[in-house]
Parts: C-alpha cells; sequence; structure tokens
C-alpha cells in the first residue's frame, strides 16, 4: 500500500457532529514524489475510514471516523464526522488546535498508472488506485491541500454574534446616515418655505375671507349656476361644491400686517382649489364679474377633477370652454 501526503492551506471542522472537510489530493500538479495524480484517479462517492493520526490505524490504533469523498477537477475533498470516542474527540480538538498546521494524507493501492513527461520532469502518471484510508498527519507532499473549515458550536456561536454585531452596526450606520440626510433635507425645505413666505409678504398680495353675503347676489347665482353645468361634466357631483369668497387688502406688500391677511399669493389671484384646501371647495375672488365666474369656476373644477394636469393644461380647458360658449 502506497501513502501520500500534502500540505493543506485551510482546514475546516464543523460544528454540527464535529465533521471535517480536508481536501487530501490535488489533482494535475507534481508532488515530492514525482507523481501526478489525474482528476479520474480516486473514484467519488466512495466511504472510508479517517485513520488516526500519521496512519497509526495501520497499526495498533482504532480509526478515529469516517466520511465520503468528493472529486471535482482539481482537487479530492475528504467531508467526514469524528467518532464521538477518546481518539475521535482528541484527533478533533487537535486539528483544531493545530488550524492551517495540519496537513492530510491518503492511504491507497496505485490500480494504473504509466511514465510519462511532466513540465520538463519524468514522472508517473497516477490513473487510478483503490483507496482504503484518510489521515492527518504534521506533513505533508504537496502545498496546495487544505482543510477547509474547523470550528466548534462555541466558535460557530461567536462568529455569528460577530456577524450579528457587524450587521446591526452597519445598519446603524447607515441608519445615521439616512436620518442626518432627512434632517438636512427637511431644515432646508423649512428654510425655503420661510425665505419664499417672506418674499411673498414683500411683494404679494394679501388676502382675506368675505362673508357672502357682500358678494353681490347675482356673482353669486352665477358661480352656482357655472358649478351646475361644469361639475357633472367633469365627473364631479355639482351638490357637493362649496364656494367661499375672498379678496385682497387694500394695501400690498411689506404695509399689510399678517393679523389681517388669511393667506398670501405671489400674484394676484382669481381663485383657487386644492392642494390648499379640502377636494370640494372652491374659493373665488369677491371682485369677480358675473361673466368672470363661467370662466374662473370650470377653471378650478378641472384642477378639482384632474389634479395631475398642469396649469397649462387648465388654461387650454378653461379656453375651450370660452370658445364654446361664445358658440364656436
Amino acid at each position: 500500500m502506497e501513502r501520500k501526503s500534502y500540505e493543506p492551506a485551510d482546514v475546516e471542522l464543523k460544528s454540527t457532529g464535529k465533521g471535517v472537510v480536508a481536501a487530501f489530493s490535488i489533482f494535475n500538479e507534481v508532488d515530492s514524489d514525482l507523481d501526478v495524480v489525474l482528476p479520474e484517479a480516486i473514484p467519488h462517492g466512495v466511504e472510508v475510514p479517517m485513520s488516526a493520526f500519521n496512519h497509526k490505524s495501520w497499526e495498533d490504533q482504532l480509526p478515529v471516523g469516517k466520511g465520503v469523498v468528493s472529486v471535482d477537477g482539481r482537487r479530492a475533498t475528504f467531508t467526514a464526522t469524528f467518532f464521538d470516542t477518546t481518539g475521535g474527540k482528541d484527533t478533533y480538538e487537535t486539528l483544531k488546535q493545530l488550524g492551517p498546521l495540519a496537513r492530510w494524507s491518503w492511504g491507497f493501492d496505485v490500480v494504473d498508472s504509466e511514465r510519462g513527461a511532466f513540465n520538463g520532469q519524468r514522472v508517473r502518471f497516477i490513473k487510478k488506485v483503490r483507496l482504503y484510508e484518510v489521515s492527518p498527519v504534521l506533513r505533508g507532499a504537496n502545498d496546495n491541500t487544505r482543510t477547509l473549515a474547523i470550528k466548534s458550536t462555541d466558535a460557530t456561536r461567536a462568529e455569528l454574534r460577530r456577524i450579528r454585531d457587524d450587521l446591526y452596526r452597519d445598519i446603524l450606520m447607515e441608519s445615521k446616515a439616512r436620518l442626518d440626510d432627512e434632517c438636512r433635507r427637511e431644515a432646508l425645505r423649512c428654510e425655503v418655505e420661510r425665505l419664499y413666505a417672506n418674499y411673498v409678504k414683500a411683494v404679494g398680495v394679501g388676502y382675506s375671507y368675505d362673508r357672502e353675503s357682500i358678494v353681490p347676489q347675482t356673482v353669486r347665482d352665477a358661480a352656482r349656476a357655472a358649478v351646475g353645468v361644469y361639475a357633472p361634466e367633469l365627473g364631479l357631483d355639482r351638490d357637493r361644491i362649496r364656494l367661499n369668497w375672498f379678496s385682497a387688502e387694500d394695501d400690498t406688500g411689506a404695509s399689510v400686517k399678517d393679523e389681517f391677511v388669511d393667506f398670501w399669493s405671489e400674484r394676484p389671484l382669481l381663485g383657487r382649489c386644492r392642494p390648499k384646501m379640502a377636494s370640494d371647495v372652491i374659493e373665488l375672488n369677491s371682485s369677480l364679474t358675473e361673466d368672470d365666474c363661467w370662466n374662473v369656476v370650470p377653471h378650478e373644477l378641472r384642477h378639482i377633477s384632474h389634479p395631475e394636469e398642469s396649469e397649462e393644461d387648465v388654461r387650454l380647458y378653461e379656453s375651450w370652454v370660452r370658445l364654446r360658449r361664445m358658440g364656436y
């Protein structure tokens, strides 16, 4: 029987069932014995024992575990569990403490091989083997085999706690950054609104609400009649539409005191509606004439029925209404 040892780069000992995953043979590389193991040499899926350290199970020591061999195009991997014996427990703890110093070896008989050249060297190509066991050792023949992971339950839990803490920290940092951005945007928005309000007060028009009784009855009747005509055309309930009235203060801009003003506008207003008030309310300037009501009321109703439309589109609708009323 022959043995080959390989030096792993890392080892994985699994917490569940105290298992191990170890690469014990690397394909298509020259080892210290001038052998090249081909990918098809080692049988895939075969179950073999895990020998005690340094293949001692061939002497007088019992195996310390067993596992299954898996093969890909690059290496052979041994996935095994340790027996719940003194030897199994000792081997597990030893590999755990050795970490990357652990090496792996395998016992086998060559079934098929041939001599040839490989990278300028005379080597033996191992084409097929009969695999007997895999064993941890202290020295390997190839630097590229590896033990893929070694972890105990406590180590796994500690790793999970670390990942959790890192995740919480990242989430908190991201949330804080987002909150800081939102606070900055909100502060900027408030400042813009404050500056705009001051600007409107300085150059705009202040309006206050009027009692309906001061508006001429003919104007009120015209406004209500316009609601009766155009609300149904726009899909609105004419009986639910309420009318409020407002007028400009005598003075404008900075000379008007806030206590006399209910709202401000950057430009003169003939009417207004949502989003400044409820969706069933239209506010009209008390200075409107009867004819004005037939233009302004459908304009504001259009804003209510089509809130997504721009002011330009609503003005086009108002012009269409005016032309239709004129008989065109």
